[in-house]
């Protein structure tokens, strides 16, 4: 009968253990992870670098959601980060608003500082397209959009492709439209939607960078990401080495859908590209 009675009462005490980190899960999910902002770097080899861009550092951040749980002061500090990671190169993801596009106009002034002595590079991401004020209004402070076309950046006799294509779920990607004229030389791609990198052939990029994925936003020990989205069900989270190309997807800053993140703090990258 003790015996009986000291497992129940064992249940009893683990059930209410677990049911009570519930809330504390929920709370960090909501209230801290979220705002807690991860710089990751990678180093990544690419034999067709050109010397002159040899240990460039390219900074990646994307995937703003502004106006789902992220304000102008959010944005004001993840510029004020970038800025301090002192990018050669600037490369945003995607996703710059979540749904209206007005939020837009009190986090120019802050974006507008972002600098990057080879350039600011964008490409939309699905929620950019519920409107037509992301394109003009990014390109108004400084950054080159890339919607499947090329921009060469040029020092001495060496060159470095930075082209980019449209979202997979609502534009119309074209990565020979994007390269179509672009020299046989090192190219970076930028696509927001991570699956992208199945189209590639072989030769015609180096490294594809994306977002979109958040990494799943909710990621369990053992069991990873319990949900991705279209686009980005492949390739998730981080470099992956291909046959046909290179591919690194950076978790991006804000949240959708849901305002939690667990396991899958926000992100910005530091991509150290070297030739060997």
């Amino acid at each position: 009968m003790n015996q009986h009675l000291s497992r129940r009462a064992f249940l009893k005490r683990a059930l209410f253990g677990f049911l009570s980190l519930i809330p504390l899960t929920a709370g960090y999910s909501y209230g801290i992870e979220p705002r807690w902002l991860e710089v990751s770097e990678k180093f990544i080899r690419l034999p067709r670098l050109a010397s002159a861009f040899e240990g460039m550092r390219v900074v990646v951040f994307g995937d703003l959601h502004v106006g789902f749980h992220m304000n102008e002061d959010d944005v004001s500090h993840v510029v004020t980060k970038v800025n301090s990671l002192k990018p050669d190169l600037l490369l945003f993801t995607g996703d710059l608003v979540d749904d209206k596009q007005d939020v837009l106009f009190p986090i120019l002034p802050h974006l507008q500082k972002l600098h990057a002595p080879l350039g600011k590079f964008a490409v939309l991401g699905n929620h950019d397209y519920q409107g037509d004020l992301v394109t003009p209004n990014f390109e108004h402070i400084g950054f080159h959009v890339l919607r499947n076309r090329h921009h060469l950046i040029r020092k001495g006799q060496d060159t470095l492709v930075i082209a980019g294509v449209e979202d997979m779920l609502m534009g119309k990607p074209s990565l020979n439209q994007a390269i179509e004229g672009a020299p046989d030389t090192c190219t970076l791609l930028l696509s927001h939607c991570p699956d992208f990198a199945s189209n590639i052939v072989s030769n015609q990029v180096d490294l594809q960078i994306s977002g979109h994925s958040h990494g799943g936003q909710i990621r369990l020990p053992f069991l990873g990401a319990m949900i991705t989205p279209p686009g980005g069900r492949i390739y998730t989270d981080g470099f992956y080495s291909l046959e046909k190309t290179n591919v690194y997807v950076n978790r991006g800053i804000g949240t959708t859908i849901l305002p939690f993140r667990f396991h899958c703090r926000p992100q910005i990258s530091i991509l150290h590209l070297s030739r060997t």
